[in-house]
């Protein structure tokens, strides 16, 4: 399903606009499902209470927006090498072309929003740690 999702939607903005609704809807949805790191993070945490309850057994909660300096934090809790340092090539970060059209519509905001409505639960909890 991920070739297909890829080969069906070029762009962010496409499917977002198609899980709005319409004609590749189905598809939309079974790619955001297929594809790894679109998967919303329910599927890790089950649910919030359960999160709740095994927030001991957490050991560290790091953001995207911050990787940097919670990579360094994590490198001192784990007390790793301070010359071990994140991937900084695009391949090796895993970044996306720099010509990637990610604009989104604000239909395909909208969508992703109501989409993604329960991470955002879920992360504003995370963050209170």
């Amino acid at each position: 399903m991920k070739k297909k999702a890829f080969e069906l939607f070029q762009t962010p903005n496409d499917l977002a606009n198609a899980l709005a609704g319409g004609a590749l809807q189905d598809a939309a949805l079974k790619a955001m499902r297929s594809i790894t790191h679109l998967r919303k993070y329910k599927h890790w945490y089950v649910t919030l209470d359960y999160f709740e309850s095994r927030l001991a057994d957490v050991f560290y909660i790091g953001f995207q927006e911050t990787m940097d300096s919670d990579f360094s934090k994590l490198k001192v809790l784990l007390d790793l090498p301070d010359s071990l340092q994140l991937p900084n090539d695009d391949v090796g970060a895993h970044r996306n072309p720099q010509n990637l059209d990610k604009s989104l519509t604000p239909k395909a905001v909208a969508a992703l929003t109501d989409w993604y409505a329960e991470d955002y639960v879920f992360f504003s909890r995370c963050k209170k740690n």
